[in-house]
């Protein structure tokens, strides 16, 4: 190696590598490996729901033209692709129905870490235990550096999904691969020299490419890792110092970050049970809303022809990036996830905000943006303030009679003070998995995933996810072609 380890300053990146370089099975509590079976049911079930629109369609015709070779699988289609490629195509498709899981960080680390680890795992025949330690390793990574630098990193423009989440994928090929600590510090080097600068407003614009920023960071990440394993070297303080005048990661992609937030209770806490679940399939930012009607629904019905106007008081963020963004039935899919006035309008008609409502026929239904028309939305400074401590909504329905209902949320549907429960998490993966593969496999699938420590390989469990599919044609979930 070019450079002796032992004769420089130990740095963030160098305290995360050894961290993940000596993680062993048998040191995560059986919380946290409970937990991480979940996110694993959780992603895989996002992933192959998203396989009835054809977005996902257009991505795999992408994937057929980069590679020939046959090392992993991308899950709901019958293409087995290079590593890089299959975690490419299934970081993508878990960020197409945004209903990954995440945390108060900001980040997603499903989306990629997951993928980068199911692509190398199943190339390298691993065992369940081994995929576990290294899904587990790869959250923390991402998640202490996405802590670091939230929320600015987010208002300054850029996607943590895609640049913490890089380093997670990074951390958890690494661990597949059998690192020592030296190679697991020029493999975060690479990693933050890499990573896609993805900028978010294309994410609030309902731009299709957004799906692509998590299957870029799985694919880079296991590029880093592959990279190091060859000998290439990165900078080992690639993630900046408490010096103003650093120029590493957090530095110039956050305002004041809090370093500590990388190495508090690294080793002892893991990060991967403190995060949310998400119950519908629209940006983060509109659940709360989402929640607060469906609250209001539950007291009574309301017919839509009586509602006069429809007011959410919420937070900034919520306020700037999904309050102003009004649709029509001519929008996309990405448009309307990432709209509140939509999400709004469509729960109030339909009492729910499954996948269905954003089928191409409830995209066109003129009904919803006619509703839609009548939502506003205003900055509450009182949730500012509180936020990402808790992402309070306040809905309040007009109607004809002057009658006005009203009810607030502090936190949503998911969340650690309102999680999903295990079943209803079951529930969601049958529902999503139900339009892609048979009956008997998804309840083979759920058995190992929830067993996964007892699994010898990790193919077993891919060519349960793989096997037998069925059509999906049932839904037409495909979005706007324009975007």
């Amino acid at each position: 190696m070019e450079k002796d380890l032992a004769n420089r300053d130990e740095g963030y990146a160098d305290r995360l590598a050894n961290f993940v370089y000596k993680l062993r099975f048998e040191d995560i509590p059986p919380q946290a490996l409970h937990r991480a079976k979940l996110c694993v049911l959780d992603t895989l079930g996002i992933i192959l729901g998203a396989v009835s629109f054809n977005h996902s369609r257009h991505l795999i015709s992408y994937v057929r033209s980069l590679s020939h070779k046959e090392q992993a699988t991308v899950l709901g289609f019958k293409l087995k692709t290079s590593v890089q490629e299959a975690a490419f195509a299934t970081g993508s498709l878990a960020e197409l129905l945004e209903l990954q899981d995440g945390g108060w960080r900001g980040n997603h680390p499903s989306s990629v870490v997951i993928p980068a680890a199911l692509a190398l795992g199943e190339a390298h025949g691993i065992s369940g235990r081994e995929f576990l330690t290294a899904v587990v390793a790869g959250y923390d990574v991402a998640n202490r550096i996405c802590g670091a630098i939230h929320p600015s990193h987010q208002m300054r423009g850029f996607t943590p999904t895609s640049t913490g989440g890089t380093f997670g994928a990074a951390a958890a090929a690494g661990k597949i691969l059998g690192f020592d600590k030296e190679l697991h510090v020029n493999c975060l080097g690479i990693a933050g020299f890499l990573l896609p600068i993805s900028l978010n407003e294309t994410l609030w614009k309902g731009c299709s490419i957004k799906l692509i920023h998590a299957g870029q960071a799985a694919k880079t990440g296991i590029e880093s890792a592959l990279l190091a394993r060859e000998g290439f070297t990165g900078w080992e303080h690639i993630l900046g110092s408490q010096s103003p005048d650093s120029l590493g990661f957090c530095n110039i992609t956050a305002t004041n970050p809090d370093f500590t937030k990388i190495t508090e209770g690294l080793g002892k806490d893991f990060t991967i049970q403190g995060g949310y679940f998400k119950a519908y399939p629209c940006c983060r930012l509109t659940h709360g809303a989402i929640d607060a009607v469906l609250r209001i629904l539950d007291q009574a019905p309301i017919q839509a022809p009586r509602i006069r106007k429809i007011h959410v008081n919420t937070f900034s963020l919520a306020f700037k990036k999904v309050g102003q963004n009004y649709t029509t039935p001519g929008s996309s899919l990405f448009e309307c996830q990432f709209s509140l006035p939509y999400v709004v309008a469509s729960t109030v008609l339909n009492t729910r905000f499954g996948i269905e409502q954003l089928s191409e026929s409830a995209i066109a239904d003129h009904a919803i943006h006619d509703l839609a028309s009548l939502v506003t939305v205003s900055e509450n400074p009182l949730f500012s303030n509180s936020f990402p401590k808790t992402r309070s909504t306040e809905i309040e329905l007009v109607l004809d009679s002057g009658e006005s209902m009203r009810h607030r949320v502090d936190f949503t549907k998911g969340d650690p003070e309102w999680p999903l429960t295990e079943d209803e998490l079951l529930m969601k993966f049958k529902t999503l998995t139900s339009y892609t593969i048979t009956q008997e496999l998804i309840e083979r699938a759920v058995t190992e995933i929830m067993h996964l420590e007892q699994l010898s390989n990790i193919r077993e469990l891919v060519r349960s996810l793989t096997e037998g599919l069925i059509s999906n044609e049932r839904l037409s979930l495909s979005g706007d072609e324009r975007h």
